[in-house]
């Protein structure tokens, strides 16, 4: 009997050598065409920094593996159950450095961990390669460029790698090019969204296998599930309740700054948006994965009922099959046709722009408020926080987070506010916090990008009277002094802590 074996290898990064490792890992031909999610991948590693990148040539990626138990084993000529993955390092890293390196870890516990946290420096993610010619890139994890501060990509989970008995860390969001058979470009964006919410709310990621078979236990609309012809709307809501979270549905028709208002919302919140896209030259939808969004200048046209940072949104970064991950789109307003996505191909090379028909995001069931109520609770006080600030041009940035790591933020733990307040103040507002387990936050801006004061909402409750959400409030915390001996008293009056 034939025992599996391993084989590592280091090399330099170089395109060329790059692209033969992967075709040789999917089991191309010469024949076979360059597949444009391996240029796009080449062309992120070179942006990140790469240096060099190493082989693992036998690593079972349990993704894949629910997959070929699905599909392809029961193929008449499958294709291997293993996969290649390949590690890519912004430092150079020879056969005779890893060697080393490994060495060193084995002397102690300590030399180990410096190993692993110089390593885990220039460690930019890896790729998984499938064993199927056309489609080979399967789960990749790689970080995202960090050359532009205006960019915000909140929905990244830091993931550990485990190399060679090594643990690395790389933080991001998982991609995955669609197989065709398994899953289409819809599976793969909810796959791909779902990769976060579930590892937020502490669970496993489900498997494209999981997925393709949930969107069709209880509807199968247009066809035999498999091979996937892809998924319909409702296909896609049945299959996230399948995975234990709720569906929130945003049209587009609304018009497009109420609904870039809720996208953000939700991309502010680390929640990703798979946007459903189509064009009169497209019978059938496509769906891409938001993961961020960029801000530039304020755009008249995308004003909301209240001033909002979504109308400072001209980019949206998405995970997108087709293409790879973290691609840059702009957002395109046309008058009376709609919102447009136009997602850029190459450095500087773009296609035809596509219509964005709806959203669809996966959220925690018991987070009952949506982004519209937000926007309410917003609303409530907006008249207040302009008067006492004497600012009539502040704005408010809404958006859904875990309780637990706002009150981290609060005692800095991680980056977050300066309250500059007396540490005995901060400790009362923790004890006397009692929050639900995700709340809802209207922030309030200066201007000049001062935060002024945080508005905090349960959220496992509905507004049911528009005039009274100030009954859901929970608490305060005022990041401007000179409007403390204003709010304070609201906050006695309403009974709630403030900060």
């Amino acid at each position: 009997m034939k025992r599996p074996t391993n084989e590592v290898s280091c090399h330099s990064f170089i395109l060329e050598d790059l692209t033969a490792v992967v075709r040789e890992a999917s089991g191309a031909v010469s024949e076979d065409p360059e597949v444009d999610q391996v240029a796009y991948l080449g062309r992120y590693a070179a942006w990140l920094g790469a240096k060099s990148f190493v082989v693992e040539r036998h690593y079972v990626d349990r993704h894949f593996a629910e997959e070929f138990s699905l599909y392809y084993a029961r193929c008449l000529n499958p294709p291997p159950s293993v996969c290649h993955r390949i590690h890519f390092f912004s430092r150079s890293l020879s056969e005779a450095e890893l060697d080393d390196e490994l060495a060193r870890a084995i002397e102690s516990p300590s030399a180990k961990a410096e190993v692993e946290k110089a390593l885990s420096g220039s460690y930019l993610g890896f790729a998984v390669i499938r064993p199927l010619p056309h489609v080979p890139i399967g789960r990749t994890l790689l970080r995202v460029r960090d050359d532009q501060p205006e960019r915000h990509i909140s929905t990244l989970t830091r993931n550990t790698v485990h190399l060679l008995g090594l643990e690395l860390s790389v933080t991001g969001l998982a991609f995955q090019q669609q197989d065709r058979a398994v899953g289409a470009c819809a599976t793969a964006a909810l796959w791909m969204a779902m990769s976060r919410v579930a590892r937020l709310e502490g669970s496993r990621a489900p498997t494209p296998a999981f997925i393709a078979e949930a969107a069709a236990r209880h509807s199968v609309s247009e066809g035999r599930p498999l091979p996937s012809r892809g998924l319909t709307q409702a296909q896609l809501t049945d299959a996230i309740r399948e995975c234990g979270f709720a569906p929130e549905i945003l049209k587009a028709e609304g018009g497009a700054a109420h609904f870039l208002a809720m996208v953000h919302c939700y991309l502010r919140s680390g929640l990703p948006v798979i946007l459903v896209l189509g064009s009169p030259d497209m019978p059938e939808a496509h769906a891409v994965t938001a993961v961020g969004y960029r801000l530039g200048f304020p755009r008249l046209e995308l004003a909301f009922e209240l001033p909002t940072r979504s109308m400072r949104m001209d980019q949206l970064y998405v995970h997108d099959d087709r293409l790879g991950p973290y691609a840059r789109a702009a957002l395109e307003l046309r008058p009376r046709e709609g919102l447009f996505l136009d997602i850029e191909r190459d450095e500087g090379q773009q296609e035809e722009p596509l219509l964005i028909r709806l959203a669809i995001v996966p959220v925690y069931p018991k987070l009952r408020v949506s982004a519209e109520d937000i926007s309410a609770m917003a609303s409530h006080f907006a008249e207040l926080v302009w008067e006492l600030s004497g600012d009539s041009q502040a704005s408010c940035e809404m958006f859904f987070v875990r309780a637990g790591s706002y009150l981290e933020d609060l005692v800095g733990l991680k980056a977050g506010f300066d309250t500059q307040l007396p540490a005995e103040r901060l400790t009362w507002f923790m004890r006397c916090a009692a929050f639900s387990r995700w709340v809802c936050i209207t922030r309030w801006w200066s201007q000049d990008d001062r935060p002024l004061v945080d508005f905090i909402y349960d959220t496992t409750d509905v507004v049911r009277v528009p005039h009274r959400v100030d009954s859901q409030l929970l608490g305060m915390v005022i990041h401007e002094n000179e409007l403390r001996e204003q709010l304070e008293p609201l906050g006695t009056h309403l009974g709630i802590p403030v900060l």
